[in-house]
């Protein structure tokens, strides 16, 4: 499941055909821009379809069960996904430089689920990629852990209870990976940032594909 290398060997061997510039820098370097760009776009359109599914799901139970009881089914009871939400943003702000100043998992006098807040720190292009990197941690980490989840699931027998347990778990993550608007506007903000790097380590991976 998780030897995925043959596959993109395949894949960049089918863009390169599709480009049709050659294997030299010209195709490597548009190649390279294309899964860039591929990469960039898809946490975008998997982080707001994430939230537009949450809002879905929302709306479904508060036309059956009320507001509040929909806020309570949505959030409350997946508390998981947004422990996991949380950790994420604070954990990438961690590990580029950021020191976090407040982290909470519970905001009782809020209508809103928890928080994390981090000041930036070192130079302009590193501030922007903890912006960035930040602001994308729980599409990146909930994706994973989901997949890891299901993974499990569907390679283990374990008891009803803990076979139970897995899609609690499955069901909290996926509900709390997606991007809010604010998440969105941090990442775009810190994008140029990480695509500088991110586009040299693509053209070397393209350019080792190639022998």
């Amino acid at each position: 499941m998780f030897n995925l290398y043959p596959q993109l060997l395949k894949f960049v061997a089918w863009l390169y055909d599709v480009v049709n510039c050659g294997t030299g820098f010209e195709g490597t370097a548009a190649v390279s821009g294309i899964i860039l760009v591929a990469i960039i776009l898809s946490l975008v359109i998997v982080g707001l379809l994430l939230n537009l599914i949450e809002r879905l799901e929302f709306t479904f139970f508060c036309y059956f069960f009320g507001y509040k009881a929909a806020f309570y089914i949505v959030n409350y009871a997946t508390l998981a996904g947004t422990i996991l939400h949380e950790l994420s943003h604070a954990l990438f702000a961690f590990i580029t430089g950021a020191k976090i100043t407040e982290i909470s998992f519970f905001d009782r006098d809020k209508e809103s689920l928890g928080h994390i807040a981090y000041q930036p720190k070192g130079p302009f292009f590193l501030q922007a990629v903890q912006h960035s990197l930040t602001a994308c941690a729980p599409v990146i980490v909930g994706i994973a852990s989901f997949i890891l989840v299901s993974y499990i699931f569907l390679t283990t027998t374990y008891g009803v209870w803990a076979q139970t347990l897995l899609i609690y778990l499955g069901i909290s993550i996926i509900n709390h990976s997606s991007m809010s608007t604010a998440d969105l506007k941090l990442y775009l903000k810190g994008i140029w940032a990480i695509a500088i790097p991110l586009y040299a380590i693509i053209f070397v991976f393209c350019k080792m594909t190639l022998h």
